[in-house]
């Protein structure tokens, strides 16, 4: 039940950086007959929908809505003797315990993997030149940095599951920015969103209301290495979820 949304994630982030389109007709194309509802060109998904679906996925995103209460987590004890972790157990990292903040990471890894694909990122890249009032490829990003990184972090487990929703989206730029096959403008974009976000971590660390700043010191002390060896030390692995399609 904590995962079901997963489908929705799937189909929602086809539509930024998406495109709706029919295959022609041989004989349409040939004879020039442009009525035909099947020789109609490729048209970039409007807008409107991209907005809406990345507004409804930042709330996936979201630390609140993947905190479990505290209610439920009392309600499910280790697993019993005799019995053995399979495919369809949920990631842990509290050994035989319950772990509600490793389950949330995963499901934030399923909404970030979608998001930051690198094929999406290059077709938003050449989309804002054809639809300038969408956005550009910083914009984008900026938009996903401010909604999981930059959100003000709050005390209980939705603190730990927004710590750990930072950590998942650092390391999903970074690997988007570490891949042969990322375009270079995808990751001249992706470089300026990390760097400025590495000014804002350390501007938190001087503020004395910040209740995190030993959150933010190893963030920024994990972005300041690789600024200067090229070299990323990870912050947490890629929890993924348990098999899900087809069912």
């Amino acid at each position: 039940m904590y995962y079901f949304h997963r489908y929705q994630v799937t189909a929602a982030v086809k539509l930024i950086g998406g495109v709706e389109y029919q295959y022609a007709l041989k004989e349409d194309l040939l004879s020039g007959n442009q009525n035909n509802s099947d020789a109609k060109a490729i048209t970039i998904v409007s807008t409107d929908k991209q907005k809406q679906a990345l507004h409804a996925l930042l709330k996936t995103l979201d630390s609140k809505a993947l905190t479990l209460p505290e209610s439920i987590i009392k309600l499910i004890p280790p697993k019993a003797y005799g019995s053995y972790k399979n495919r369809e157990t949920g990631p842990s990292k509290t050994g035989l315990v319950f772990d509600p903040i490793t389950l949330a990471a995963a499901s934030a890894n399923h909404s970030l993997s979608g998001l930051l694909s690198t094929p999406r990122l290059s077709r938003i890249a050449q989309q804002s030149v054809y639809l300038p009032q969408l956005w550009t490829l910083t914009d984008y990003l900026s938009n996903i940095v401010d909604n999981t990184i930059k959100t003000e972090l709050t005390g209980g487990h939705a603190s730990l599951v927004q710590q750990r929703i930072a950590a998942v989206t650092i390391e999903k730029l970074i690997d988007v920015l570490q891949k042969p096959e990322t375009p270079v403008e995808v990751k001249a974009d992706v470089f300026t969103v990390l760097a400025q976000l590495n000014v804002w971590l350390k501007q938190e660390l001087n503020n004395p209301s910040s209740g995190h700043r030993g959150f933010y010191r190893v963030l920024a002390h994990h972005l300041d290495w690789y600024f200067e060896h090229r070299k990323w030390l990870p912050l947490t692995d890629m929890s993924r979820l348990p098999p899900g399609s087809p069912i």
